[in-house]
C-alpha cells in the first residue's frame, strides 16, 4: 500500500482540496515536495508526516476505526478548531522567507516553465494559506479550471490513457503473427549496455546468455547485474532469493556456441560497423533459423547492418536507452527487409521487459537522438550568434 497525490505527473494537480489539505497537515517543504512531484509515500512515511492517523491490516480495519474513536479521535478537521496554527509557521514569517523563495527558483530549475501545473500548485498553497480553508478552496478551483485547459495538461493525460496503453498492448505489432514464448535470449557485448540489457531480461524472467570476448569481461557484465539487484535488496524492493533467481539466469560466456537455442539475440558491441558485421556473422552461424538478431545500434542505419545478415528479414534495431534498469522507453527499428515476424518478436520481446516500444523508421538518429540533435544544434546556433553559455545552459 503506497500513499501520494500523482496527478501533476499527468499535467494537472490535486483538485479537490489536496494543495489545501496536505500543507495543514504536515510541514510546507514536504508538502510542496509530495505535491509538485507526485512522489510516492510508505504508510509509515505518511503517517510520520501527519496525513494519515494510522496504520492497520485490511482484516483489522473496522476494529482500528472504532478504537481510534473510542480513543477521542477528534470530529473535527484541525484547521477548524481554534487556534490552528500552520506546521511550519505562516507564510508571512521568517520560516516562509526561507522556504518560498528557494522553492519558487527550484521549480523553476527543475521545470523550466513547462509544467503549469506544477507552477500552479505553488500558486495555489502559497495563496491558500493566507486566507481560511474555505476560501482557499475557491483558490484552487479557480487554479484547476485554468490548468484543465492546457496544452499540457490535454497532451500528457492523452500520452498516459491513450497512447501509452495503445503501445503497451502491441500497437504497430502485425496481425496474425503468433505471439513470441521467449526461452532464451542471448546479448551479444557485455559493457555497460549489454549488462543493462541482460539484467533487465533476467529481471523478467528469461533465461540470458551474455557473451563477451573474454570470460573475464562477461563475468564482469554480470557483477553489473549483482550490484543492481543487490541495491534493491538493500533498499527493501526486492527479497534476497529474487537477487539468486535472477542471478542463476544469467550465463557469462566468450563461447558463441552457447547462443544455440536462442529466441533471440540482441547486439550491444563497440559502435563500429566492422565490429558489428564479425559479431553478426559468428552469432547467425549458431542460431536456428527462426531465431531474430537485433542491433541496439545508436547511430548506424539498421539497413546497412543488415546487408552482414544471411537473414535479412530476420535482423531488426532494438535500440535501449541508458541507464537500461531505469529508462522506460525502447525504439524498435525497421530495416528495408524486415520482416513480420520479426517486429512481432521484438515488440513481444519488449513488452516482456516491461518496457514500452516505439517503432520508428531507418532514419539518422532514429527518433529520440533525431529531436536531442535537433535540439543541441540550435544550441550551438545559439552560442555562435552571441548568446552566453549560461544563458543556453540554463534555458
Amino acid at each position: 500500500v503506497k500513499m501520494a497525490l500523482p496527478e501533476v505527473k499527468i499535467g494537472i494537480f490535486p483538485g479537490a482540496g489536496g494543495t489545501q489539505r496536505v500543507p495543514r497537515l504536515t510541514d510546507q517543504q514536504q508538502a510542496l515536495q509530495m505535491l509538485t512531484s507526485g512522489q510516492t509515500l510508505s504508510p509509515q512515511k505518511a503517517k510520520s508526516m501527519g496525513l494519515i492517523h494510522e496504520i492497520a491490516e485490511p482484516q483489522k480495519l473496522v476494529e482500528t476505526a472504532k478504537a481510534m474513536i473510542r480513543n477521542g479521535l477528534k470530529p473535527v478537521a484541525p484547521w477548524d478548531e481554534k487556534g490552528f496554527k500552520l506546521p511550519g509557521g505562516p507564510v508571512y514569517s521568517v520560516a516562509g522567507a526561507n522556504l518560498w523563495p528557494p522553492a519558487i527558483a527550484i521549480l523553476r530549475r527543475e521545470t523550466h516553465g513547462n509544467y503549469p501545473a506544477a507552477a500552479a500548485i505553488l500558486k495555489c498553497v502559497y495563496e491558500g494559506l493566507l486566507v481560511p480553508f474555505d476560501i482557499a478552496l475557491r483558490i484552487e478551483q479557480r487554479y484547476f479550471t485554468e490548468i484543465m485547459q492546457t496544452r499540457e495538461a490535454a497532451a500528457m493525460i492523452r500520452s498516459l490513457f491513450v497512447s501509452l496503453q495503445e503501445l503497451n498492448k502491441g500497437a504497430r505489432r502485425p496481425a496474425g503473427v503468433p505471439e513470441t514464448k521467449f526461452k532464451k535470449i542471448g546479448v551479444l557485448g557485455a559493457g555497460f549496455m549489454g549488462a543493462g540489457i541482460a539484467y533487465v531480461t533476467a529481471k523478467a524472467g528469461i533465461p540470458v546468455v551474455l557473451l563477451d570476448r573474454d570470460m573475464e569481461a562477461a563475468a564482469k557484465g554480470k557483477a553489473h547485474s549483482d550490484g543492481l539487484i543487490s541495491d534493491q535488496v538493500r533498499k527493501g524492493r526486492a527479497k534476497p532469493e529474487d537477487k539468486d533467481r535472477l542471478l542463476s539466469l544469467i550465463t557469462p560466456t566468450a563461447d558463441y556456441a552457447d547462443l544455440a537455442g536462442c529466441d533471440l539475440v540482441v547486439e550491444a558491441v563497440f559502435e563500429d560497423s566492422g565490429v558489428k558485421k564479425d559479431a553478426t556473422e559468428k552469432a547467425e552461424a549458431m542460431l536456428k533459423p527462426s531465431a531474430v538478431f537485433a542491433s541496439n545500434t545508436s547511430t548506424i542505419p539498421i539497413t546497412s547492418l543488415a546487408k552482414n545478415s544471411a537473414r535479412p528479414k530476420n535482423f531488426i534495431g532494438i535500440h535501449f536507452f541508458s541507464p537500461v534498469d531505469k529508462m522506460m522507453l525502447v525504439e524498435i527499428i525497421l530495416g528495408k527487409k524486415t520482416g513480420d515476424k520479426a517486429l512481432a518478436a521484438a515488440i513481444d520481446f519488449v513488452r516482456a521487459i516491461k518496457k514500452t516500444p516505439i517503432v520508428v523508421n531507418d532514419t539518422r538518429g532514429f527518433y529520440v537522438n533525431r529531436c536531442v540533435l535537433r535540439y543541441m544544434s540550435e544550441a550551438y546556433k545559439m552560442l555562435i550568434e552571441g548568446v552566453p553559455a549560461p544563458m543556453i545552459e540554463n534555458a
